[in-house]
């Protein structure tokens, strides 16, 4: 029956107390996704049952009716089923994964033939499978769980330019200051060395650390200007990074951008307002460094003096 005003009748969901817990209109599949969120079990490990009867993900939730939930844990371990879950993240076969992981599957599955040791969310996050790695966050994977390197899904994403698996991680809440394990880089490092602009822009927005330091110091505005990304280093200077930084040897986004001959990087920092005259623990400037360039740019030193 529906009311008056011919919207569909909402079902009410009432705990053991008679108080009520919910209320939807929709599918299963909408029940499972709020369940997910009161209880903790993924929408993957549940199961609901009327008259004895399971319930599909696309049967309609049509009230009065009483339902029976069913929380299954996950299978044990089994090499053939596991290999299968994790191909299909890789290869993404989103139909495949979605099957799998109604047994219920693991989400966390290892790949342990794979050197770096990576979890399912790895793989699809490294490969920018987007819906795959939604299942993923739909059963509930761990967003930061680490592989041998220490890098999270999230580091892969921003490494390979994966723009909407970031910002499926992100707003999933993944940790946006993980540091991986050699060289102690965050997400934003590695999308600032690598001059991706978008992904830059998506975690400071979201609040990524901007001042945070790697193993040898740096910056994520120290590898925008090394690399001469004049744009990452806009973005990140608007955005209120310390244009003075200094790096494990003193030195600062300015050393680096002279020292590698970005003239337009070392123009865009002193229009700033970065200081020209800080030194190294060697006592050099950015004048230094850039006289001191094999391939020395004479625009670059005029700037500077």
């Amino acid at each position: 029956m529906l009311p008056e005003d011919g919207s569909p009748e909402k079902l009410q969901i009432v705990g053991i107390s008679g108080q009520m817990v919910l209320q939807l209109h929709g599918e299963v599949k909408a029940l499972k996704c709020l369940l997910a969120e009161q209880l903790g079990f993924s929408r993957f490990q549940q199961r609901l049952v009327r008259e004895s009867l399971e319930l599909p993900d696309d049967a309609p939730l049509i009230p009065p009716l009483t339902l029976h939930l069913v929380i299954f844990n996950f299978q044990p371990p089994c090499r053939a089923r596991d290999n299968a879950f994790l191909d299909a993240c890789i290869n993404n076969q989103v139909l495949q994964v979605e099957e799998i992981l109604q047994s219920p599957q693991d989400p966390d599955t290892r790949d342990a033939e794979c050197a770096s040791n990576p979890t399912a969310l790895h793989a699809a996050s490294k490969k920018g499978h987007v819906e795959v790695v939604r299942l993923l966050l739909d059963a509930k994977a761990d967003k930061d769980a680490t592989d041998c390197m220490c890098r999270t899904a999230l580091h892969w994403a921003a490494v390979n330019y994966n723009l909407l698996v970031v910002q499926l991680l992100v707003e999933a809440g993944a940790d946006k200051d993980a540091r991986d394990d050699k060289v102690c880089r965050t997400a934003l490092h590695w999308a600032a060395a690598k001059g991706h602009l978008l992904v830059v822009q998506l975690l400071v927005e979201a609040g990524a650390d901007k001042d945070s330091r790697d193993k040898e110091g740096k910056t994520a505005l120290h590898w925008a200007a090394e690399k001469g990304y004049l744009e990452v280093v806009r973005l990140l200077l608007e955005a209120g990074a310390d244009k003075d930084a200094s790096d494990a040897g003193g030195a600062t986004a300015l050393h680096f951008a002279a020292g590698n001959g970005r003239e337009l990087v070392v123009r865009m920092l002193l229009e700033s307002g970065a200081d020209k005259s800080a030194t190294d623990e060697e006592g050099l400037t950015a004048l230094h460094w850039a006289i001191d360039d094999d391939n020395m740019d004479m625009q670059v030193v005029q700037l500077l003096l």
